[in-house]
């Protein structure tokens, strides 16, 4: 797993990687577990505070889903140690078609769009608003009925489940819910999405220096166009502030 943060004057990046505890039982067994217990808890507090689920009996004819917990240490480019991030995930290979979800195609924006966007920024003179958006799954509403395991290591002593009310990381309608509800917030903000994106693949190369294009692209014949949200290129672009 890979996260890259660009920055156009300065292209400094950092890296996450899988080099973390498998585990919470091989976790608290580490020399670093309060670092691991910090960041626990951190997640924890963002789930409860978005109201993620609710502690309830559990139905006769429920079947609970489980969770795991997802170490991951975050390192910059020299590999030196950032942050370590906790993340719970749920596992959504166990989730039954037609009954705790159905519909989970999500757009995903072209590389092209993005690199086009970035070459008409340096063009015009813009700037970039970069956007991270933390826990942006938790942001999703859940419609359908699920259940999960309480969590290991923290749970109240009783045979109660979670019930769901947001999403979680690992549901397969997680993607396609994060985005409506994305989307949603920045119609609100008097935002609009794109409703084509741009032809390709481009023939050539993006320079990150100069924001241009090296090359002409080549159009395909029949390919669909994406609707992709702003926020889920590069974030805001603003022809309002000149960079100078």
């Amino acid at each position: 797993m890979i996260a890259i943060q660009i920055i156009i004057y300065n292209e400094s990046y950092i890296t996450a990687t899988s080099d973390g505890p498998m585990s919470l039982r091989q976790a608290k067994d580490l020399a670093d577990w309060p670092e691991w217990k910090k960041v626990i808890r951190v997640e924890l507090e963002q789930i409860q505070a978005e109201g993620t689920w609710e502690l309830v009996d559990k139905p006769p004819d429920a079947i609970p889903i489980a969770n795991k917990w997802v170490f991951v240490k975050k390192m910059d480019r020299l590999g030196i140690l950032i942050a370590n991030k906790a993340c719970l995930v749920i596992k959504g290979c166990s989730q039954r078609p037609r009954f705790n979800y159905t519909e989970t195609y999500s757009p995903v924006v072209h590389i092209e769009t993005v690199c086009a966007i970035l070459a008409l920024v340096s063009n015009l003179n813009l700037h970039v608003h970069q956007i991270d958006i933390k826990g942006a799954y938790l942001n999703g509403i859940l419609k359908e009925t699920i259940y999960m395991h309480q969590l290991e290591g923290f749970t109240d002593g009783t045979n109660r489940v979670c019930k769901l009310n947001k999403m979680l990381y690992g549901l397969k309608q997680s993607g396609r819910k994060c985005k409506g509800a994305c989307h949603a917030r920045t119609s609100r903000a008097g935002r609009s999405r794109t409703t084509v994106a741009v032809p390709g693949p481009l023939r050539g190369h993006f320079n990150h220096l100069n924001g241009r294009w090296t090359g002409q692209p080549k159009p395909v014949q029949n390919r669909q166009s994406t609707s992709v949200t702003a926020v889920q290129t590069v974030g805001w672009v603003s022809p309002t502030i000149p960079t100078k």
